[in-house]
C-alpha cells in the first residue's frame, strides 16, 4: 500500500496512521487489534477481512487462543525482530509468485510451508545476494518493489530451486494446507477439528527430529530425492531447522499421520511406549488417545495368585522374599505402594521393600 502511494512504509505509516508507529517494532504479522480496526476503516474492509490476513486468524484452527498475547505459537516461524530488524529467518518467500502479485503471502509464515505449491519450488528464506533475513518494513527510498533492506536486492528477481518431480512433499504441503482451511480432517471415517491433527503433527516434529525414532522407509527415500538428511541436533527446534530439513520432516510426518496402519507400524517399528507418544502434551486429542492406551507402558499386571506362586518359589528356593525378586520372578514392575494387596497373603514381615 505504501509503494502503490509512492512512500515508504514507515513515511506511510507515520502520515496516515499516526499513533501506531509501534506497528513495525515487532512482529507486525501479529497486529494489536486496535491497529486492524483502525486500518480497516482507512481501506473500507470490514474488520474481520483485515483480520485474516494476520496470524491470529489461525487461532483456534492451527493453536489454541490464549489471552494474552504470545508471539511463540506452533508453526509459526519466529522472526526474532530485534534492534529494528530480524534477526532469524523466520520470513519466506516464493520469487515467482511475487512476480506475479507482489505481496507477501501469510501462509509463508508457517513452518511447513517449506515450497511453493503452485511452482513446486523451495521458498527462500534469506536475501539470495547476501543471507541478510528479510525485514520487509525496511526500505529503501529508491526501490519500488520488495528488496534486501541491507543490500538492495529485489526478491522478485530471485531464482528457487525447483522440487524433485519424485518427491511427495507438495503433495503434504498441500494436505496440511487444505486441513488448515477446512478446519477439520477425517480419520478412520470420522472428522475432528483441524486443531486436533496439529497438535499430534507438533508431537511427531519432537519424535522423529529431537528423539530421532526414525525407523521409516519414506525418510531415506526423501532424504535421497533432496539431498540432504535430517540432522541428529537433538536441541535443535524443528522451526530452526533449515528449509529442506523442514520440508523431509513434515513430508515424512504426512505420511506416519495418514493412515491407522501406517501411525501403528511407526509405533511398533520405532518401539514407542505411552511416554514417549504423550510426552509434553498437557493433552492429547480423542482420535489420538486409542494409540496411546493401545501402546501403554502398564502393560500386564500379575494376578495375586501368580504373586503367591512367586513367594512359594522363592521360599523353596531358599531366597529373600523381598519385591527385587519378586519383580525378577514376574518379569514385571511391582509398586510396593499400590500392591499392599500382597500383604493379604504374607507377612509384611517376610516382603521387605
Amino acid at each position: 500500500m505504501a509503494v502503490k502511494n509512492f512512500t515508504i512504509p514507515s513515511s506511510f505509516l507515520n502520515l496516515y496512521f499516526g499513533n501506531y508507529q509501534s506497528v513495525f517494532n515487532g512482529d507486525f504479522d501479529w497486529n494489536r487489534e486496535d491497529f486492524v480496526k483502525a486500518l480497516s476503516q482507512r481501506v473500507g474492509f470490514k474488520k474481520e477481512r483485515v483480520w485474516n490476513l494476520t496470524l491470529k486468524s489461525y487461532e483456534g484452527y492451527l493453536f489454541e487462543a490464549q489471552k494474552k498475547f504470545n508471539s511463540n505459537k506452533p508453526f509459526i516461524n519466529p522472526v526474532g525482530f530485534r534492534g529494528g530488524r530480524n534477526r532469524r529467518h523466520g520470513l519466506r518467500f516464493c520469487p515467482y509468485c511475487l512476480r506475479e502479485e507482489e505481496y507477501f503471502r501469510k501462509e509463508w509464515r508457517l513452518t511447513f510451508s517449506t515450497a511453493c505449491v503452485k511452482h513446486k519450488v523451495f521458498l527462500l528464506d534469506r536475501c539470495p545476494e547476501c543471507g541478510e533475513p528479510l525485514t520487509i518494513q525496511k526500505w529503501k527510498p529508491d526501490k519500488f518493489h520488495f528488496h534486501c533492506w541491507k543490500c538492495g536486492f529485489e526478491f522478485m528477481n530471485a531464482k528457487a530451486e525447483e522440487v524433485p518431480k519424485e518427491s511427495k512433499g507438495i503433495e503434504a504441503i498441500r494436505l496440511l494446507y487444505e486441513i488448515l482451511k477446512k478446519g477439520y480432517f477425517e480419520f478412520e471415517d470420522r472428522v475432528y477439528y483441524s486443531i486436533a491433527y496439529f497438535k499430534v503433527l507438533e508431537h511427531f516434529t519432537k519424535v522423529v527430529y529431537n528423539w530421532q525414532k526414525r525407523n521409516w522407509g519414506s525418510i531415506r527415500i526423501e532424504e535421497e530425492n533432496i539431498g540432504v538428511r535430517l540432522d541428529k541436533k537433538k536441541k535443535r527446534l524443528y522451526y530452526d531447522a533449515p528449509i529442506k530439513v523442514q520440508y523431509i520432516l513434515f513430508t515424512v510426518i504426512t505420511d506416519i499421520l495418514s493412515s491407522k496402519e501406517n501411525l501403528e507400524k511407526f509405533i511398533v517399528d520405532n518401539k514407542l511406549k505411552k511416554t514417549e507418544l504423550t510426552r509434553d502434551f498437557r493433552d492429547y486429542p480423542f482420535w489420538y488417545k486409542k494409540f496411546v492406551d493401545k501402546y501403554s507402558d502398564k502393560g500386564y499386571a500379575p494376578t495375586l495368585r501368580e504373586i503367591e506362586e512367586a513367594v512359594k518359589y522363592l521360599r523353596k528356593r531358599g531366597l529373600k522374599i523381598n519385591w527385587i525378586n519378586l519383580r525378577k520372578i514376574t518379569g514385571r514392575f511391582l509398586d510396593s505402594r499400590k500392591r499392599r494387596d500382597v500383604n493379604f497373603f504374607f507377612d509384611e514381615k517376610q516382603i521387605q521393600g
